[in-house]
C-alpha cells in the first residue's frame, strides 16, 4: 500500500512539476494557449520522427510562426534630442571619440612576450601529438617525445607568465591544458 502512495505521490509532483513549467514558460513568452499548443504539438511530432522514424510517427504539422512583439515607437531620451533653440547642421563634422589607452605594466607586457613564446612551443608540440597517433611503433614514440619536451618548454613559460598576470583566466586554463597534454605525452611515452 505504501508503495502504492509512493508511486502516486511522485506521480501527481511529476505532472505539476510540468504543469508549473508551461505555466511559467507561457507567462514569461506571454504566448496564448493556441500558439503554445502549437509549439508543443510541432516539437512532439518532431521528437516522434526523430526517435521512431518517419513512417511511424504523424506528418509534421507546420511550425507555429513567432510571436511578433509589437513595440510603441517612443521619442528619444532627452539626452540625445538636440535642444529646441539649437539647429543641427548635417554637414557639421563628427568628433570621433577620444580613447585612452592605458599603459601596461613592465610585469603584464613580459608576460604577454612569455605567452607568445610559450604558444609557439605548444602549437607545435599539439601538432606533432597529433601526428604521433598516426604511428604505432617505435616512430610513435620519437615523436611522442619531442611532443612532451614541447610540453614541457610551454608549460614552463605559461607558468612564469602567470606569476607575472596571476589574473589572467585564460593564461591559467592554458597552463592546465598544457600540463595536461605533458602528462598524456609522459603516460603514453611510458613502455
Amino acid at each position: 500500500m505504501k508503495k502504492v502512495l509512493l508511486v502516486l505521490l511522485i506521480f501527481v509532483l511529476f505532472f505539476g512539476a510540468i504543469a508549473g513549467g508551461v505555466y511559467a514558460y507561457k507567462e514569461t513568452t506571454g504566448i496564448s494557449n493556441e500558439e503554445l499548443i502549437a509549439e508543443i504539438e510541432y516539437n512532439a511530432a518532431d521528437l516522434l520522427i526523430t526517435l521512431g522514424g518517419s513512417n511511424t510517427a504523424p506528418p509534421l504539422p507546420k511550425k507555429p510562426a513567432p510571436k511578433k512583439i509589437k513595440t510603441d515607437p517612443q521619442p528619444a531620451p532627452a539626452a540625445v534630442q538636440p535642444p529646441n533653440n539649437q539647429q543641427t547642421n548635417p554637414k557639421d563634422p563628427v568628433q570621433p571619440p577620444v580613447v585612452t589607452i592605458m599603459p601596461v605594466s613592465p610585469e603584464k607586457q613580459k608576460a604577454k612576450e612569455l605567452i607568445k613564446e610559450a604558444n609557439k612551443y605548444f602549437d607545435e608540440a599539439l601538432e606533432v601529438m597529433k601526428k604521433s597517433y598516426d604511428y604505432r611503433d617505435k616512430q610513435f614514440f620519437i615523436e611522442n617525445e619531442k611532443a612532451l619536451n614541447g610540453f614541457r618548454k610551454s608549460s614552463k613559460l605559461y607558468e612564469e607568465a602567470s606569476e607575472l598576470d596571476p589574473d589572467n583566466d585564460w593564461l591559467n586554463n592554458r597552463v592546465r591544458e598544457s600540463g595536461k597534454n605533458r602528462y598524456t605525452c609522459f603516460k603514453q611515452g611510458a613502455k
